[in-house]
């Protein structure tokens, strides 16, 4: 749980640049305003920090303060119909900062859509993370058990037909944001949602599922695949969101993993303007569908939030123990900060 890779020279250094550059843009150092275009621009950011104490009492266990991500994000209109939109990813992975550069991309206006060119936001799990809605205090499901990245580099194309039937493809390298292409194949992925994609801050129903498929080489002269399917839904009022759903990974050159989740969000009270939720989330993950050896796991807690940009979420995590045993395995209290 507590494992991290150490990042290469090379990735540093290219870190290092992501941040220059980023630095260089939200400070007007760099023009990206085209002739005679509208001039509209934006810096936003996210902070996720948290405690964690491992409550396994057979395990080596440990009690840290962890500051586990930070985005940094620049949007600029080029025009009516082109914007760029830029995000820096800023993590704990081993040593004090490593940086990714997770979006650099175009948006263009194309008929009933837009086209997305260049390192972009992928269409499989991202109405999954928003269902569960969360995403400061755990990954969704499909991202922490890496069925998928959240971003890529390619191209991309989504339109809404009829107010409520949005659908999304892309073209893209399949390595995800973290790490350059190194083979001649392409991930290529659909998906289609019915309803509204953002029932975190928005009433209503979801219903969809996406679809991811990718060759590789195995062994000499062999190909395989690596196909993902989600089916999901979700429902919310003003107080209540229920969602679930069933994801397959499919490496037709070793095996298939699955996995099986629903999620509870309930607003509880709003006392001078602080509002407090209560939230739950349930998962069961098969690493090998044709072999025994499931894993659940349990994710529950309270969500206050004093001013809409802080929510401070006090929760404990139920799975797996070192014996084998289900039982208590964390104690956290995580923190999110919005700018």
């Amino acid at each position: 749980m507590n494992s991290r890779t150490q990042p290469t020279p090379t990735a540093a250094r290219l870190a290092k640049s992501a941040v220059i550059v980023f630095i260089a843009i939200a400070a007007g150092l760099v023009p990206l305003e085209a002739q005679g275009a509208e001039s509209k621009k934006g810096i936003s950011g996210k902070v996720y920090f948290n405690w964690t104490y491992d409550a396994d009492p057979d395990a080596a266990g440990y009690n840290e303060f962890t500051f586990t991500r930070l985005y940094l994000s620049y949007g600029k209109n080029l025009s009516e119909s082109i914007k760029i939109t830029l995000t820096t990813d800023i993590l704990n992975n081993g040593t004090p900062w490593v940086a990714y550069q997770k979006y650099a991309y175009l948006t263009a206006k194309l008929g009933k859509g837009e086209v997305f060119i260049g390192l972009q936001g992928m269409n499989i799990f991202n109405i999954t993370e928003s269902n569960w809605g969360y995403r400061f205090l755990a990954k969704s499901s499909m991202d922490a058990h890496k069925f998928a990245s959240s971003a890529d580099m390619g191209l991309g194309y989504a339109a809404t037909f009829a107010e409520k039937v949005h659908l999304h493809l892309t073209v893209t390298n399949g390595k995800g944001y973290k790490y350059v292409e190194n083979d001649k194949y392409k991930k290529l992925a659909a998906q289609a949602v019915f309803g509204e994609k953002s029932l975190a801050s928005h009433s209503g129903f979801n219903a969809g599922a996406a679809f991811s498929f990718e060759p590789y080489e195995f062994g000499i002269d062999m190909t395989e695949s690596i196909s993902v399917l989600t089916v999901f839904g979700a429902f919310a009022t003003e107080s209540l969101r229920i969602g679930g759903e069933f994801d397959r990974k499919i490496d037709s050159g070793k095996y298939t993993q699955q996995i099986i989740a629903a999620y509870l969000d309930y607003h509880i009270s709003a006392i001078h303007k602080m509002h407090v939720n209560v939230f739950g989330r349930v998962e069961i993950y098969d690493k090998n569908i044709d072999e025994p050896g499931d894993e659940l796991s349990i994710l529950a807690g309270l969500s206050i939030s004093p001013v809409k940009t802080l929510h401070i979420a006090p929760t404990i995590q139920i799975g797996e123990l070192a014996s084998g045993d289900l039982g208590l395995s964390a104690l956290q209290l995580n923190f999110e900060f919005k700018f």
